[in-house]
């Protein structure tokens, strides 16, 4: 019997070892496992932080086309009322309706799109700050998008077409409105939203 109790001991003995042999296996493949799936996250943030520039740049592109197209506007405008010649015209309502038309069309079709680009980078921002504050003007909206990119009061005025003093005189009104503290910077605020 003592003989068959070795047998026995031995058998539970390699069933262990055996047992450990394949639980040490495991525990490799799923270490393998996980090294291989955290490099596909690592490649997948990789992939989404290169779209996320794309993005970025496709948005920072299309501002500064408006930009220029504004400052191509500007600069017929300026040849125009400069010439003596057209200073008969200059007084039309026809040649104020005309600049004026061509402003709206060209504005309104690239901040549509801005805004649409705008909201799918900054998760709905435009939508947020709408609901959150709905007695902003539209003017007012677009202000605190482009406050969110960073951008300068000077830089704002270019992309607008409007004055240093108009752009500030907005920022005023979006402070008070949405009543932010002297303490904290409005783009500091906005930012946080």
């Amino acid at each position: 019997m003592n003989f068959t109790l070795h047998y026995v001991f031995a058998g539970i003995m390699f069933s262990v070892v055996v047992f450990l042999c394949f639980a040490i296996l495991q525990m490799k493949k799923e270490k393998n496992l996980l090294k291989v799936q955290n490099q596909l996250l690592k490649e997948d943030n990789q992939l989404i932080n290169s779209q996320f520039e794309n993005v970025v740049t496709e948005l920072s592109s299309k501002m500064l086309q408006l930009a220029n197209i504004q400052d191509i506007i500007e600069r017929i405008k300026k040849q125009f009322t400069d010439n003596p010649e057209n200073n008969v015209h200059l007084e039309s309502i026809e040649f104020k309706t005309f600049f004026k038309n061509i402003d709206s069309q060209i504005n309104s079709r690239y901040w549509d799109d801005f805004y649409e680009r705008y909201d799918e980078l900054h998760n709905d921002f435009l939508k947020k700050i709408t609901n959150s504050y709905p007695e902003l003007t539209v003017a007012e909206i677009k202000l605190c998008a482009l406050i969110r990119l960073n951008l300068s009061s000077k830089e704002i005025c270019a992309l607008t077409n409007r004055s240093l003093r108009t752009v500030e005189n907005i920022r005023y009104r979006i402070r008070k409105k949405m009543k932010v503290d002297r303490n904290i910077g409005l783009s500091q605020y906005i930012l946080s939203i």
